[in-house]
């Protein structure tokens, strides 16, 4: 009896130990994993400076995982989440995506975190992040806005049109020396800049009836003034950064192009301090806006994330004051070049930043980029959807000739037709 005893407490102990190996093991892991579309900047500077500096810091590898677009991330944490699986440790995504997110419910509450500087995130980038309850489900890390940029052996400061209008005249008298670039995503961003500043677009619009004149009549200046701009725009629209790096570097005067690292490698890699941007930063519209910010890119941590506490250790250390400006780029590399979301961080870029990204007003950098943030609509799933229908009436109208309530009814009728399949 004592030997059956002395046996079993054997097999019991034994048990126990491995129990408690195992709870040890998954209690101390030592690698977490990143998904998103972790474009070149930001890939690189996660590569060469965030992670090896994570792991000597706290002793935790980061395997990141890199999509193609931000749908194919979107979908692998919606997959996992709902087959009940652990997903990432947290994610970076397209700030325009996070509304999406938040629908599905695929976001952790992430308020503890972000809380202790939400007063250095202007509140149009954090309201999205944010729901009724004022629960925060994702830290906004960069942004990037329109800019434009021209060449000063070919024009001085003082001629540099201040206004839609101005650039129209000087478009006028010097014909082929002005573009924005064409295509897909890149046309859209584009034609935001002139849909917003002519009250075609608003901040919190509802766009299911974007094209319908009748109720944005306001889309019709800017497809007539589009038309008449085409008739002195340099062609074909550029679709490419090579092709804009080039032409930026030894013809082109105006170009829309982003506040990000094309910018400093025209400026800093291809030797030509002589491409400039516009102190004001973007024209004047006729409704007395400036810059439309683009978007930016955001970090989140899924519901079914497996290791939630090191995933926002990793959060909270990127989003601090000095890593949000590492993350622009150091005295001799460019990194992501985007714009810090924290207010402090912006206001405190080293000189060879700014300097390097032509950068001499930050503080109406900020607000002109900040002020005029627009949200995709609550119906849209993706923000390529909605740049189907721009691009299409865009080259329909602007580059076929083709007339302008036509077009603008055609495209009206589909996009009907898309809101109601919309399950969103």
């Amino acid at each position: 009896m004592n030997g059956r005893l002395i046996r079993l407490f054997v097999l019991l102990l034994a048990a126990g130990v491995t129990l408690a190996v195992n709870c040890q093991k998954k209690e101390s892991v030592d690698k977490i994993t990143t998904y998103g579309r972790y474009w070149s900047g930001i890939h690189e500077f996660m590569k060469v400076i965030a992670l090896p500096e994570f792991k000597k810091n706290t002793g935790y590898d980061v395997d990141m995982v890199i999509y193609n677009n931000t749908i194919e991330t979107l979908d692998r944490v919606e997959m996992e989440t709902t087959n009940d699986d652990l997903t990432a440790d947290f994610i970076w995504i397209d700030f325009m995506d996070i509304l999406t997110y938040r629908k599905r419910d695929l976001l952790m509450d992430i308020s503890d975190i972000v809380s202790p500087f939400a007063n250095q995130i202007p509140d149009r980038m954090l309201d999205p992040c944010r729901d009724d309850e004022g629960r925060i489900f994702a830290a906004p890390h960069i942004v990037s806005i329109d800019l434009m940029m021209y060449n000063e052996r070919h024009i001085t400061p003082d001629e540099l049109p201040n206004s839609y209008e101005e650039l129209l005249e000087w478009c006028k008298k010097n014909p082929d020396r002005y573009s924005y670039r064409g295509s897909g995503e890149h046309l859209t961003t584009s034609m935001m800049n002139f849909f917003y500043a002519f009250g075609a677009l608003e901040v919190g619009q509802d766009l299911s009836q974007f094209f319908n004149p009748d109720v944005n009549p306001k889309i019709v200046d800017v497809f007539e003034y589009l038309i008449e701009l085409n008739k002195y725009t340099k062609k074909p629209l550029y679709t490419d950064y090579g092709t804009m790096d080039l032409e930026m570097a030894n013809e082109l005067l105006w170009l829309y192009s982003l506040w990000d690292d094309h910018v400093a490698k025209i400026r800093h890699n291809k030797n030509a301090p002589y491409v400039r941007l516009h102190p004001n930063y973007n024209l004047t519209g006729p409704t007395g806006k400036k810059a439309i910010c683009l978007g930016g890119w955001m970090f989140a941590i899924p519901k079914n994330a497996a290791n939630p506490k090191v995933g926002k250790k990793f959060i909270s250390w990127m989003m601090s004051q000095e890593m949000q400006i590492r993350s622009v780029g150091d005295s001799s590399r460019v990194y992501c070049g985007h714009i810090p979301a924290r207010i402090d961080a912006t206001e405190n870029l080293p000189n060879y930043i700014k300097n390097r990204f032509d950068v001499t007003d930050v503080a109406s950098l900020r607000d002109n980029a900040f002020q005029s943030l627009v949200i995709r609509p609550t119906w849209v799933d993706y923000y390529f959807d909605l740049s189907t229908f721009i691009e299409r009436a865009h080259n329909e109208i602007v580059v076929q000739g083709k007339p302008v309530g036509t077009v603008l009814k055609n495209v009206q009728t589909e996009l009907d037709m898309f809101v109601a399949a919309s399950s969103y």
